[in-house]
């Protein structure tokens, strides 16, 4: 199945991609995704680390289950006032 990875912040300098798909099996979760892009991508691994992961607007835990054309953003950390 495919998802969407979409990068936002650092992670889209890093990458030099705003998006792309990857293909994952049924039943994979969020942390499966992310060691997929530590490997991709070895030199955002420290970038990665610092970001939120939302799956379809919503923040998600490394155990989330990923389903078929989910869109999981890679977002900076925030901060504001």
């Amino acid at each position: 199945m495919q998802v969407k990875v979409l990068f936002f912040g650092p992670a889209k300098d890093i990458t030099h991609l705003s998006s792309q798909f990857y293909t994952v099996e049924i039943g994979s979760t969020l942390q499966s995704l992310i060691n997929r892009l530590y490997q991709d991508f070895p030199q955002a691994k420290e970038v990665f680390e610092l970001c939120s992961f939302v799956i379809n607007t919503e923040f998600a835990s490394p155990e989330a289950i990923l389903r078929e054309e989910d869109e999981v953003a890679v977002l900076p950390p925030v901060s504001g006032g």
